[in-house]
């Protein structure tokens, strides 16, 4: 059960929670006090939006979790500092078993990002962050930039990515294209 998502994000979707309560929850972080919104944004997918209660930039983050489906609460303290440093993040639900849908579940919810701002907080620049798969996944964006219309992120920020060295004979052995599990673009 949800409600109808406030004007203020200028977005049609619903707030839910997955702990039954509605509406936002603030909390404090880095010094300033940080809303979170937990709204659906591609078929059943859950995105979670921290928003500092003063923007000091017109920057988003999008923050993919890694391996695991349903892994955006892991990214919680990690959002939250960055809120609380005054940036918007949104930390979306995908899924990393399927490559095709892990595919558009992302795609869906870097539309979702650029889309979020609003008259008077519009979102100029998007920063791309991963932890490792979604590292991956980032870092195959951005080399592939044609399969989002040739969009590219301000910045791609990698935590705990792995990095494959295509020159090593080892790598190239143990891991080629066709088998990694991350969804390319």
């Amino acid at each position: 059960m949800g409600v109808p998502l406030s004007s203020w994000w200028g977005l049609r979707s619903t707030v839910v929670n997955s702990r039954g309560r509605l509406g936002r929850h603030t909390g404090e972080a880095g010094g300033t006090f940080v809303g979170r919104e937990c709204v659906v944004y591609c078929g059943e997918q859950l995105l979670d939006m921290y928003e500092p209660e003063v923007s000091r930039t017109s920057t988003a983050v999008a923050l993919w979790h890694g391996r695991g489906a349903n892994e955006r609460e892991a990214l919680e303290p990690l959002a939250r500092q960055i809120a609380g440093a005054g940036v918007r993040v949104m930390v979306p639900d995908w899924s990393t078993d399927d490559g095709a849908d892990g595919r558009n579940h992302l795609t869906a919810s870097l539309s979702f990002v650029l889309n979020s701002g609003s008259k008077e907080r519009p979102v100029d620049r998007v920063v791309l962050a991963g932890w490792s798969l979604g590292a991956s996944a980032g870092l195959d964006l951005l080399c592939h930039p044609e399969a989002f219309g040739g969009w590219r992120p301000h910045a791609l920020v990698c935590i705990s990515g792995a990095s494959i060295d295509r020159r090593s004979p080892r790598s190239n052995r143990a891991i080629r294209r066709s088998t990694l599990r991350y969804p390319s673009f």
